[in-house]
């Protein structure tokens, strides 16, 4: 592993550990603002004894200093606190919702993504005016109509008038196939735009005219010559919009009554549950800089530009 390679791949780790600290900071100092979680642990007649007592026990009543800093060492230990809401630990709070919304997001970027690369290349490729022009209106479409309503439509189209499918539910599947088509809109809207420039871009270049003048196939020109060096930034975004797909989740999950994180996460703020609130939101920030990350690297092995680029700069 040489000098140029190491050093691009320390620099994108420690954005990653950087970014981390401060949205960890932000985070911890904005959920302190939304009010005490004691009074979601006493009954409704409690006194300021009562309150004075417990909010002593669970060392809220320290300054907020003193507090972040046991916070990050219980952090460092893998320890992100009790959920009062679950009386459990907010990991196995976590743990416990994490694949329905992992599953929902995976199937979203699996059918939108796919369909959006291959349509995205095909028509930057060809420079068909009909390919582009479907590709932009769809697009236009998903950037348009927010997620719950291009979700209330399905339910009305596929559950409410033809009764084919459930308007809500999670755990079978047929329940997947309409909040899943949700999402892929919005990750079709993005990835194919990129799609059709980036390989626009290098399809109107020299190495790809030089390959149409020594007889290359369309086929071959397309496979061999324009798609790897059309894909390092479609990776970059699709990472970064698989990292905010949780904002999507979110809407999408309340739509469909799924009991994913996106709707843990509107329960932990309705019910005040520091612990849990900065326990999702450090998932969800974690998730993001560990894919832009993981995009960076990936990008950089298709295209050595972007290593050099990356390692030159600081």
């Amino acid at each position: 592993m040489d000098r140029i390679l190491l050093k691009f791949i320390g620099i994108r780790v420690l954005r990653g550990i950087v970014t981390m600290a401060l949205v960890t900071l932000v985070i911890f100092v904005l959920t302190h603002m939304i009010g005490s979680p004691v009074l979601q642990l006493l009954p409704p007649n409690y006194t300021q004894a009562d309150f004075d007592t417990l909010n002593t026990a669970l060392g809220y009543d320290r300054p907020l200093y003193e507090q972040f800093a046991s916070f990050i060492g219980r952090l460092l230990r893998g320890d992100l606190g009790n959920s009062t809401s679950f009386s459990q630990p907010v990991a196995a709070v976590i743990g416990s919702r994490l694949p329905i919304t992992l599953t929902l997001a995976g199937l979203a970027l699996a059918f939108g993504g796919i369909l959006a690369l291959l349509s995205g290349f095909i028509a930057g490729f060809t420079g068909s005016r009909a390919g582009e022009a479907i590709v932009t209106f769809i697009a236009t479409l998903g950037l348009a109509v927010p997620p719950f309503a291009v979700g209330i439509i399905l339910i009305v189209i596929f559950a409410v008038n033809l009764r084919i499918l459930p308007s809500g539910g999670w755990g079978q599947a047929n329940q997947m196939i309409l909040p899943a088509l949700t999402l892929s809109l919005a990750v079709y809207a993005g990835v194919a735009r990129v799609a059709r420039s980036s390989m626009r871009e290098r399809a109107g270049m020299e190495f790809v005219v030089l390959a149409r003048t020594k007889g290359l196939t369309p086929s071959q020109i397309f496979f061999n010559h324009t798609v790897r060096p059309s894909l390092p930034p479609v990776i970059s975004y699709f990472a970064v919009l698989a990292g905010s797909l949780f904002s999507g989740a979110v809407v999408t999950e309340a739509v469909f009554g799924i009991p994913g994180l996106g709707t843990l996460a509107v329960q932990s703020v309705e019910t005040r549950d520091q612990n849990l609130v900065i326990g999702i939101v450090l998932f969800s920030a974690f998730l993001f800089v560990f894919l832009n990350v993981v995009a960076d690297l990936v990008a950089a092995a298709l295209d050595p530009r972007i290593k050099l680029s990356g390692g030159a700069e600081s």
